[in-house]
């Protein structure tokens, strides 16, 4: 019997797969670093009735929620209006970003100054892992480093977090919830000296970012944090379009905005109103603490007091290390036995 003939190949028109067949590669989505999703080859569109079209509207919908950022800013009786607004200001105009006030309740609390109330949209339990943290400060700080829920809700939050941020003193609400140990961090100038109670490094910069931590100084710096903050979630692009959005282009009618730059005598009396409005032990030298050890002047090593601090004159000294390392040192000095 002879061998039946094989069978001839098939052209090549009917091997290749069709266009439709062919999956496409897909992206991952701008959240897939979080929930580690595995991107899958698209399958190619069918005919849907009206029925199923609205419901992948509805699908197109919830993936859109899913894809948000969700900041969390917590407020407190006593906060800064500033180092929250400014934040706020700032995050809210990107795209896909949802922002969020928590607090213990759903209730209205006043800033620092009792002219603004500010309501709570969410409670802790209610946004228990956002992805960013922007933790405020001001005089309410003070009665919260002891507070369990706040301090537990940012140690928990902080686990899962893209980034924990703070603003002005915000940042020993981080250090007392125990996730600054070793962390090279910055606050508000008068409260500089307490960042190691928490084990955290001080350095004297208006941001400080150490891993996923941010830290920025007082008030005003947190529109800053915020625009580098854009800028690293999204892109330079959209950082820079949100600035001129607000049209933040800051040009001060002094330069006087940081100890560096002020004159002895606006020091001295920047620290008599902060103490006047008991927030604070307010730092005792905020130039040297920020700089290197304190030499004390020879008129308090003598007598062993706190020399008082001078009073604002009308003309304003140009401000030098000697001269603010004189007049602003009022801690007591203890000579060696």
């Amino acid at each position: 019997m002879s061998e039946p003939a094989a069978k001839a190949p098939k052209p090549a028109e009917e091997t290749a797969k069709s266009p439709a067949e062919i999956p496409e590669p897909v992206e991952c989505t701008s959240m897939c670093h979080k929930h580690k999703c595995i991107p899958r080859a698209k399958k190619s569109p069918k005919p849907a009735s009206e029925g199923a079209l609205k419901d992948a509207s509805e699908d197109e919908k919830e993936e859109e929620e899913e894809e948000k950022i969700v900041v969390a800013i917590p407020i407190f009786e006593n906060v800064t209006a500033l180092d929250f607004v400014g934040p706020y200001e700032v995050l809210h105009l990107l795209p896909n970003v949802e922002v969020v006030f928590v607090s213990h309740s759903r209730d209205l609390y006043a800033a620092d100054l009792g002219m603004l109330s500010f309501h709570s949209t969410a409670t802790f339990d209610e946004v228990p892992s956002p992805d960013i943290i922007v933790v405020p400060g001001g005089g309410g700080t003070r009665d919260l480093l002891t507070d369990a829920p706040l301090l537990t809700w940012i140690r928990k939050a902080h686990e899962t977090s893209l980034f924990t941020t703070s603003v002005c003193s915000g940042s020993l609400l981080l250090g007392a919830a125990g996730i600054l140990k070793g962390v090279k961090a910055t606050t508000h100038w008068c409260v500089w000296h307490m960042l190691p109670d928490y084990e955290a490094e001080p350095v004297y910069a208006r941001i400080v970012q150490d891993g996923k931590i941010i830290t920025s100084a007082g008030m005003t710096a947190g529109i800053d944090m915020a625009l580098r903050l854009a800028a690293l979630v999204t892109d330079e692009v959209s950082a820079m379009v949100v600035q001129l959005m607000m049209e933040y282009d800051p040009q001060p009618p002094f330069h006087c905005g940081s100890v560096d730059h002020a004159a002895p005598e606006i020091i001295c009396t920047a620290k008599d109103w902060l103490e006047n409005r008991n927030c604070w032990t307010i730092c005792p030298d905020p130039f040297c603490f920020a700089h290197s050890e304190v030499i004390p002047d020879e008129t308090t090593k003598s007598t062993n007091e706190a020399a008082p601090a001078p009073k604002p004159k009308k003309k304003i000294e140009k401000a030098t290390v000697p001269s603010i390392r004189k007049k602003i040192w009022t801690a007591p000095f203890i000579p060696d036995d």
